[in-house]
């Protein structure tokens, strides 16, 4: 699992972490005072889900499969 921390007022970074699926869990004060803060979660499992990576395939293994000559 990959985690951020993002500072809540920035909604151009959460509008861009949200499009490859992360979730989010906003903890109130976390950055200090009047300063919230969002922990952004993602699991290899919504990595995979992510349109981005469905359409470019970076979820697909690309090394090829070695088998035995003899």
């Amino acid at each position: 699992m990959i985690f951020m921390r993002v500072e809540a007022t920035d909604a151009r970074l959460l509008r861009q972490l949200a499009a490859l699926n992360y979730d989010f869990i906003k903890i109130p004060r976390l950055g200090g005072r009047d300063k919230d803060t969002v922990l952004c979660l993602l699991t290899r499992e919504d990595w995979e889900a992510n349109k981005f990576c469905k359409r470019f395939k970076h979820h697909v293994d690309a090394t090829p499969k070695l088998e035995e000559a003899a």
